[in-house]
């Protein structure tokens, strides 16, 4: 889904032939002038491609924050509704797999055993535990402590 958000996004900034474009005109261009969307949907697409990091906002303009040059667009493209689907809520046990794995240079089975050690040995949420391994191997996770506490909160109720 991202990439179909992409390759729109691409197609619209190669046809302006600019780096930068005002938001009423990327509203304008999407939906007027080329007939890939309603108005609507086309400030979806802008707000799509903003949460996603794929565009970068300043002062009422946004411009692209990829190569638009390296995405392929084929010939007559035409993006679909998947180009408008909002992303993926982040898997938060995976994003602190992930960065354990990083700062240890274990594997995610040995990662998992130990988070499972800890959850057991503690009484806590497995995203608790991770929480606690990361903070002890030395992998930075502070970012995500507020998303642990709103997902263990959420469980509670």
């Amino acid at each position: 889904m991202a990439e179909e958000t992409k390759t729109a996004l691409a197609a619209l900034f190669r046809m302006r032939g600019q780096d930068t474009i005002s938001e009423t005109e990327f509203v304008h261009e999407t939906s007027y002038k080329l007939r890939w969307f309603t108005p609507k949907e086309a400030q979806r697409l802008l707000q799509t491609g903003l949460d996603r990091g794929l565009l970068r906002g300043t002062a009422g303009s946004v411009q692209a924050a990829f190569d638009v040059d390296a995405v392929e667009v084929p010939m007559d493209y035409r993006p679909g509704p998947e180009a408008l689907a909002p992303p993926k809520p982040r898997d938060l046990f995976s994003a602190m797999l992930g960065r354990i794995e990083a700062a240890t240079g274990m594997d995610r089975p040995s990662v998992v055993a130990r988070i499972n050690q800890v959850q057991e040995r503690l009484g806590i949420d497995a995203e608790v535990a991770a929480a606690h391994l990361a903070r002890s191997s030395g992998a930075d996770v502070a970012d995500l402590l507020p998303e642990v506490e709103a997902e263990v909160l959420r469980r509670a109720r």
